[in-house]
C-alpha cells in the first residue's frame, strides 16, 4: 500500500473482485462497526473483522473513479480510531471512453411541492463529488450525494442559490463535468 507502492489497485470496469487487509492492533469490541471508504465515498464490503485484521472487498465493476490513476484516500474508521492512507490506483486492466451520460433529471419536492435539489441518473458519473462539477442554468452547484445501483449512478444536485425558478413549469440546463468528458442535458422543472 503507499502512494509509492509498486503494486497497485488495477481496477476493471467490467467487474473485478478486489481484496484488501489490514493488519495492526484495533482494540475492537464484539459489534463495534467498521468502515473502509475510499476517496470519501466508495464503500469496501467488511469481510471480516478481529482485533488484529480486518479484511474488506471492493467489487470495481461502474466505478469510474478508479480510472483516476495515481494516489487515492482510503480510510479505516473504528470507534476508537479513524486512519487514512493513500493507496496507488493504477492503469485499469481495459480502457474505454467513459464521458458522462446523464438519463434523466427530476426537480425533487417537499410536501408542499417547494423544490429541494436535482436527481440525476446516469452512466459514468463519479461518486467522489470532488471529482466532478455541475452547473445548473450556468451556476456551480454543490453535489450533495452519490450512489451507485445495478449500473446507474445517482447523484443529488443543489439548486442554485436563487431556486424561484423550479417552482414554475420552465426549461433548464445541467452541465456534468469530470475528467472524462462533459455532458449537457436540459430538462423541464
Amino acid at each position: 500500500m503507499g502512494a509509492d507502492a509498486p503494486d497497485a489497485l488495477t481496477p476493471n470496469f467490467h467487474g473485478k473482485e478486489i481484496v484488501i487487509e489490514a493488519q495492526g492492533y484495533f482494540f475492537l469490541a464484539a459489534g463495534d462497526p467498521v468502515r473502509l471508504v475510499l476517496d470519501n465515498g466508495i464503500e469496501w464490503e467488511i469481510i471480516s473483522v478481529s482485533n488484529t485484521r480486518i479484511k474488506a472487498r471492493l467489487n470495481t465493476a461502474y466505478l469510474t473513479d478508479l480510472y483516476l490513476t495515481g494516489p487515492h484516500k482510503l480510510v479505516l474508521e473504528t470507534p476508537q480510531t479513524t486512519l487514512q492512507h493513500q493507496i496507488r490506483v493504477g492503469t485499469p486492466e481495459l480502457v474505454f471512453f467513459l464521458q458522462p451520460q446523464i438519463l434523466s433529471v427530476t426537480v425533487i419536492r417537499d410536501e408542499a411541492q417547494v423544490p429541494i435539489y436535482l436527481e440525476v441518473q446516469g452512466h459514468n458519473l463519479m461518486l467522489n463529488p470532488h471529482f466532478a462539477q455541475a452547473k445548473v442554468n450556468g451556476e456551480i452547484v454543490a453535489i450533495l450525494a452519490s450512489s451507485l445501483l445495478n449500473g446507474t449512478q445517482t447523484l443529488q444536485v443543489a439548486l442554485p442559490e436563487d431556486s424561484a425558478p423550479f417552482s414554475q413549469p420552465g426549461q433548464h440546463s445541467l452541465t456534468y463535468q469530470t475528467p472524462m468528458g462533459m455532458h449537457v442535458m436540459y430538462f423541464e422543472s
